[in-house]
Protein backbone atom coordinates (compact mmCIF):
# COMPACT_ATOMS: atom_id res chain seq x y z
CA UNK A 1 0.00 0.00 0.00
CA UNK A 2 3.11 2.43 -1.25
CA UNK A 3 0.00 4.83 -2.04
CA UNK A 4 -1.14 5.68 1.31
CA UNK A 5 2.07 4.82 3.17
CA UNK A 6 2.73 3.58 6.77
CA UNK A 7 1.03 6.51 8.19
CA UNK A 8 -2.36 6.01 6.20
CA UNK A 9 -2.16 1.92 6.72
CA UNK A 10 -1.68 3.30 10.85
CA UNK A 11 -4.99 5.06 9.95
CA UNK A 12 -6.71 2.38 8.60
CA UNK A 13 -5.79 0.15 11.09
CA UNK A 14 -6.82 1.75 13.90
CA UNK A 15 -10.14 3.45 12.35
CA UNK A 16 -13.12 1.90 14.04
CA UNK A 17 -16.88 2.37 12.07
CA UNK A 18 -20.39 1.27 14.05
CA UNK A 19 -22.97 -0.87 11.81
CA UNK A 20 -26.23 1.54 12.31
CA UNK A 21 -28.46 -0.54 10.00
CA UNK A 22 -28.82 -3.62 7.85
CA UNK A 23 -28.63 -4.46 4.25
CA UNK A 24 -26.86 -5.97 1.42
CA UNK A 25 -24.81 -3.20 0.75
CA UNK A 26 -23.87 -2.28 3.84
CA UNK A 27 -22.46 -5.73 4.87
CA UNK A 28 -20.72 -5.75 1.57
CA UNK A 29 -19.02 -2.42 2.87
CA UNK A 30 -18.01 -3.60 5.98
CA UNK A 31 -16.48 -7.13 4.21
CA UNK A 32 -14.10 -4.81 2.66
CA UNK A 33 -13.32 -2.54 5.56
CA UNK A 34 -12.72 -5.45 7.83
CA UNK A 35 -10.21 -6.88 5.23
CA UNK A 36 -8.64 -3.50 5.09
CA UNK A 37 -7.90 -3.81 8.78
CA UNK A 38 -10.83 -1.39 9.57
CA UNK A 39 -12.55 -2.47 12.78
CA UNK A 40 -16.22 -2.67 12.12
CA UNK A 41 -18.43 -3.05 15.01
CA UNK A 42 -21.92 -4.44 14.91
CA UNK A 43 -22.79 -4.14 18.59
CA UNK A 44 -26.44 -3.02 18.92
CA UNK A 45 -27.00 -3.00 14.78
CA UNK A 46 -29.93 -4.82 13.86
CA UNK A 47 -28.89 -8.78 13.07
CA UNK A 48 -27.41 -8.56 9.37
CA UNK A 49 -27.25 -12.04 8.55
CA UNK A 50 -24.18 -11.71 6.68
CA UNK A 51 -22.27 -12.51 9.45
CA UNK A 52 -21.17 -8.97 10.95
CA UNK A 53 -22.93 -9.73 14.46
CA UNK A 54 -19.91 -8.88 16.47
CA UNK A 55 -16.77 -6.42 16.16
CA UNK A 56 -14.71 -8.11 13.00
CA UNK A 57 -11.18 -6.71 13.27
CA UNK A 58 -7.97 -5.36 15.09
CA UNK A 59 -8.16 -5.03 19.05
CA UNK A 60 -11.90 -3.10 19.39
CA UNK A 61 -10.72 0.41 18.94
CA UNK A 62 -13.72 2.56 19.97
CA UNK A 63 -15.69 3.60 16.93
CA UNK A 64 -15.08 6.47 15.05
CA UNK A 65 -17.98 6.74 12.94
CA UNK A 66 -21.15 4.95 11.67
CA UNK A 67 -22.03 3.22 8.57
CA UNK A 68 -25.41 1.82 7.67
CA UNK A 69 -27.81 1.58 4.64
CA UNK A 70 -31.03 3.33 4.86
CA UNK A 71 -33.29 3.66 7.06
CA UNK A 72 -30.07 3.83 9.72
CA UNK A 73 -30.22 6.60 12.03
CA UNK A 74 -26.89 8.42 12.53
CA UNK A 75 -25.81 9.85 15.38
CA UNK A 76 -22.41 10.33 17.45
CA UNK A 77 -19.30 11.15 15.84
CA UNK A 78 -18.63 11.69 12.08
CA UNK A 79 -17.51 10.24 9.86
CA UNK A 80 -20.96 9.04 8.98
CA UNK A 81 -21.55 7.07 5.45
CA UNK A 82 -25.07 6.20 4.59
CA UNK A 83 -25.92 4.37 1.74
CA UNK A 84 -29.47 3.75 0.18
CA UNK A 85 -31.71 4.35 -2.98
CA UNK A 86 -32.48 6.99 -5.24
CA UNK A 87 -35.06 5.95 -7.52
CA UNK A 88 -33.21 3.06 -9.72
CA UNK A 89 -30.25 3.83 -8.54
CA UNK A 90 -27.71 3.80 -5.60
CA UNK A 91 -25.81 6.72 -3.33
CA UNK A 92 -24.07 6.42 -0.81
CA UNK A 93 -23.35 9.87 1.38
CA UNK A 94 -20.68 11.18 3.52
CA UNK A 95 -20.45 13.54 6.09
CA UNK A 96 -16.54 14.24 7.97
CA UNK A 97 -16.59 15.83 11.67
CA UNK A 98 -16.29 19.41 9.83
CA UNK A 99 -19.44 18.66 7.58
CA UNK A 100 -22.99 19.87 8.82
CA UNK A 101 -24.84 17.45 10.35
CA UNK A 102 -28.13 19.14 8.87
CA UNK A 103 -26.85 18.97 4.86
CA UNK A 104 -25.99 15.46 5.86
CA UNK A 105 -29.96 15.05 6.47
CA UNK A 106 -31.10 16.99 3.86
CA UNK A 107 -28.55 14.69 1.42
CA UNK A 108 -29.75 11.51 2.71
CA UNK A 109 -33.59 12.81 2.66
CA UNK A 110 -34.25 11.50 -1.19
CA UNK A 111 -32.82 7.87 -0.21
CA UNK A 112 -34.74 5.21 0.36
CA UNK A 113 -34.00 0.88 1.02
CA UNK A 114 -34.17 -1.81 -1.30
CA UNK A 115 -30.98 -1.31 -2.93
CA UNK A 116 -31.18 -3.28 -6.95
CA UNK A 117 -29.56 -6.97 -5.82
CA UNK A 118 -27.11 -5.95 -8.78
CA UNK A 119 -26.34 -2.44 -7.67
CA UNK A 120 -25.32 -3.60 -3.52
CA UNK A 121 -22.42 -4.94 -4.20
CA UNK A 122 -21.27 -1.82 -5.94
CA UNK A 123 -23.23 0.24 -3.49
CA UNK A 124 -21.13 -1.60 -0.31
CA UNK A 125 -17.40 -1.33 -2.50
CA UNK A 126 -18.34 2.69 -3.20
CA UNK A 127 -19.18 3.01 0.49
CA UNK A 128 -16.18 1.40 2.03
CA UNK A 129 -14.22 3.21 -0.65
CA UNK A 130 -15.39 6.46 1.15
CA UNK A 131 -15.14 5.25 4.86
CA UNK A 132 -11.35 4.68 4.32
CA UNK A 133 -10.98 8.00 2.31
CA UNK A 134 -12.89 9.50 5.25
CA UNK A 135 -10.30 7.75 7.98
CA UNK A 136 -7.11 8.83 5.95
CA UNK A 137 -8.93 12.54 5.94
CA UNK A 138 -9.03 12.41 2.23
CA UNK A 139 -12.98 13.09 1.86
CA UNK A 140 -15.11 16.26 1.30
CA UNK A 141 -16.53 17.28 4.63
CA UNK A 142 -19.66 16.42 2.47
CA UNK A 143 -19.78 14.14 -0.34
CA UNK A 144 -22.24 12.04 -2.50
CA UNK A 145 -21.64 9.47 -4.94
CA UNK A 146 -24.18 7.91 -7.28
CA UNK A 147 -24.30 4.23 -9.00
CA UNK A 148 -26.48 4.26 -11.90
CA UNK A 149 -28.54 1.10 -12.66
CA UNK A 150 -26.02 0.71 -15.08
CA UNK A 151 -23.17 0.63 -12.44
CA UNK A 152 -21.97 3.90 -13.50
CA UNK A 153 -20.32 5.96 -10.83
CA UNK A 154 -21.36 10.09 -11.08
CA UNK A 155 -20.51 12.32 -7.86
CA UNK A 156 -23.91 14.06 -6.63
CA UNK A 157 -24.67 17.17 -5.62
CA UNK A 158 -25.88 17.16 -2.18
CA UNK A 159 -28.63 18.49 -1.13
CA UNK A 160 -28.05 21.35 1.51
CA UNK A 161 -29.70 22.35 5.08
CA UNK A 162 -31.64 25.65 5.12
CA UNK A 163 -28.48 27.82 6.42
CA UNK A 164 -26.20 26.30 3.58
CA UNK A 165 -28.25 27.03 0.78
Amino acid sequence: MREIGGRGQERLLSGALRLVGQGRAQATAAAYLAAGGTEVDATGAPESGFGFDAPCAGSSPSPVGSLGEIPAVFVGPAPWIAIGRVGSSARVVVRLAQGCADCFRAATAPMREGIAPGLASAAGAVAALAGQRALLGLAEALEVVDIGADGQLAPGQPDRCEAHR
